[in-house]
């Protein structure tokens, strides 16, 4: 292993133990090395804090001068809502800056800048690893849409619930736990009216500590959502954003009275066109959604190819006549079924859990 390798490891462990509380910033990590030493160490501060670069920097102090900055996302060169970060690394008198990927935003050239100021520059550490770490932020700016994950928690059969419409915990305590984790780490969490109307959801982080609440995404066509539904009661206390048809105008008043953020959308057949949603989403600067939805719902997100990372939690249970989790997918021959990457599988108490990206279909 090399020493850049070395030191780019130890920058993505302090990237990771940042997931879920830089939203909607990258989580990212950085170390400076001085004379073969790690003199300073940072991690990407909640959103309106410092950036990963300038924590190291600061924690390094003097010791900045002439030493090695490895970071694993280029830095930042442009005002946002905090300062260029290659203005500290100027000011601080870094010899190197060592970055494991480029940035996709267009407003960053810190390589150009960094050089003009005879500060050197390499890029290229881990990129397979830090670009699968920094995977939802490197989709939200080249793709302009956020980075979609689709939740489902089913039996060994595929089944989310019995047809006569029982809701219940399928899953066990540890994987329900993990997606209250899973939680934490997306900006926001969508679901459908139906799902709302059946299950009366509170779509919230429930673990111990202090956690960043994502902001809830309702598709509710006909705005169906009960003002006394667990999701509008705490409307006031979590962003609360409900989609729906331009036709239900002389209600909205009623849901913005009480916190919910109305966003009216032309219907086409009385569906939502899905990639218009995702647009609107975007706009807020929501980076990431998490869906967790029914089985029409995930049909519709799959079938446009839309879903970029699955997290399946399966259960050890055999429901027999039960609601399919992906019945609704149309696939005409097996040829066209849908392909999935597996890159991760796990136990969690008696379920099994895992992590599978979509191999996308050549067209």
């Amino acid at each position: 292993m090399s020493f850049q390798t070395r030191y780019m490891r130890r920058a993505m462990e302090l990237a990771e133990s940042a997931r879920g509380k830089t939203l909607p910033n990258p989580n990212v990590g950085a170390v400076v090395v001085l004379d073969g030493k790690i003199v300073g160490e940072g991690l990407t501060q909640p959103c309106g804090g410092n950036h990963a670069e300038v924590q190291a920097l600061l924690k390094a102090g003097k010791l900045s001068r002439n030493a090695e900055l490895y970071v694993t996302l280029e830095p930042c060169s442009h005002w946002g809502r905090t300062p260029p970060c290659t203005d500290a690394i100027i000011w601080a008198g870094i010899s190197t800056v060592y970055a494991g990927i480029p940035d996709p935003n267009p407003e960053v050239d810190s390589q150009a800048i960094l050089k003009e100021a005879g500060i050197g520059f390499q890029i290229g550490f881990l990129s397979e690893e830090i670009s699968r770490q920094l995977e939802t932020y490197l989709i939200y700016m080249s793709r302009k849409s956020p980075f979609d994950m689709l939740k489902t928690a089913m039996s060994l059969d595929g089944c989310i619930a019995t047809k006569d419409g029982e809701s219940c915990w399928i899953t066990g305590e540890e994987s329900r736990g993990r997606v209250h984790e899973l939680r934490t780490e997306y900006d926001a969490i969508l679901t459908g009216i139906g799902t709302v109307l059946s299950d009366n959801p509170r779509l919230n982080v429930r673990l111990d500590g202090t956690f960043r609440q994502p902001v809830r995404v309702i598709l509710d066509p006909d705005l169906l959502i009960p003002l006394d539904c667990n999701i509008a009661r705490s409307a006031a206390n979590q962003r609360t954003i409900v989609f729906c048809g331009k036709d239900t105008s002389g209600r909205w008043q009623l849901y913005s009275e009480v916190g919910i953020e109305i966003v009216p959308l032309t219907l086409i057949d009385e569906k939502f066109v899905l990639n218009e949603v995702l647009k609107m989403l975007h706009q807020r600067e929501i980076g990431s959604v998490m869906l967790e939805t029914g089985a029409r719902l995930t049909a519709a997100f799959v079938e446009a190819e839309l879903v970029d990372k699955y997290e399946l939690f399966i259960a050890p249970r055999i429901i027999g006549n039960g609601l399919k989790a992906f019945g609704a997918v149309h696939t005409a021959q097996l040829v066209d079924a849908l392909q999935l990457q597996i890159t991760q599988q796990q136990t969690r108490g008696f379920d099994w859990h895992i992590t599978a990206y979509p191999v996308r279909s050549k067209k």
